[in-house]
């Protein structure tokens, strides 16, 4: 996790000061070795392994931006009658023939079905609404060092929008429904035992 809060540091750094333009070599760096005494896993026994990872997953992030001309990237509202979105994408760039491609950045791998999270929706419809029909979604993903176009059928986009909107409007009406979970609440001592308890005193312990 503190890896990761390294690379999430550095990205931010990124965005805000170098949101159009790239850093040199020493600066990137030095950013680096700056979050990585801050926030790293300095003290734990694979410390270099997890700071070489880090590194490795900052030069692809790096690699990724490279491709096109980057763009700035303000937020976008997108916006209806139930209710107002306010998206900030993590990177613009125009691509062969001024194609606008809008950029998400993940730090772990592509789920089977990642594009199916409302999130990548909200974020499709906000590129078009901004850049045009045929602007394009990107997800970076940094750990499997890949790079997926979001693809996403009219009708189906469409669907997700009508169920987008129907999710403002029943937040605007305070409509939050209770789904409770079927199964104990993991604070109960005995949710992780299995079979009968064995013989014996017991004590309980100060929670």
């Amino acid at each position: 996790m503190k890896m990761y809060n390294v690379v999430s540091d550095v990205f931010e750094w990124l965005k805000r000061d170098h949101g159009t333009t790239s850093p040199t070599v020493d600066e990137l760096a030095a950013r680096f070795e700056e979050a990585w005494r801050s926030k790293g896993a300095t003290e734990h026994g694979y410390a270099e392994d997890y700071r070489r990872i880090g590194k490795r997953l900052v030069d692809f992030l790096i690699e990724s931006r490279s491709r096109g001309v980057a763009a700035p990237a303000p937020p976008i509202s997108l916006g209806w009658a139930e209710g107002e979105i306010l998206i900030s994408p993590d990177g613009v760039a125009h691509g062969a023939g001024g194609r606008v491609t809008v950029r998400r950045v993940k730090t772990g791998k592509q789920r089977s079905n990642a594009f199916d999270d409302i999130e990548y929706t909200v974020l499709q419809l906000a590129a078009v609404q901004a850049y045009g029909p045929h602007a394009q979604v990107e997800v970076t993903y940094l750990t499997s060092e890949t790079i997926q176009p979001m693809e996403i059928t009219p009708r189906k986009l469409e669907s997700r929008r009508e169920k987008l909107q129907s999710f403002l409007q029943a937040m605007q009406a305070g409509q939050f429904p209770a789904k409770p979970e079927a199964r104990s609440c993991p604070r109960c001592p005995s949710f992780f035992l299995c079979g009968d308890l064995p013989g014996g005193g017991w004590v309980q312990e100060k929670l």
